[in-house]
């Protein structure tokens, strides 16, 4: 198990990296350009996140256990912090819809 989460850290630090704004904004905006700067602050904050969760499982051992023995916890959490990142992205894009018609 000790050699899984020191892949799966490697992975998503790896994925950190290769999912940066510039890569998100060419490949998935049509213009290759972002029509917001927030745009860019959100996607780099969570590659921040990834990057350092990535980072954390990969070094810390103790951390490692923690997370395997709680895994259902942690995985609940995440997928609430998820909810929330998709409500909160939908609430913008009808306030910027409803302000700028």
């Amino acid at each position: 198990m000790k050699k899984f989460m020191e892949y799966f850290g490697l992975f998503l630090m790896i994925l950190a990296v290769i999912f940066n704004p510039l890569t998100i904004e060419y490949f998935f905006s049509p213009d290759q350009k972002f029509d917001f700067i927030w745009k860019y602050f959100v996607i780099q904050f969570f590659d921040l996140i990834i990057f350092s969760i990535g980072l954390i499982i990969c070094t810390n051992e103790r951390l490692r256990k923690k997370i395997f023995t709680n895994w259902k916890k942690y995985l609940s959490i995440i997928i609430y912090i998820i909810i929330l990142i998709i409500i909160f992205e939908l609430i913008l894009q009808v306030y910027v819809f409803l302000l700028f018609p």
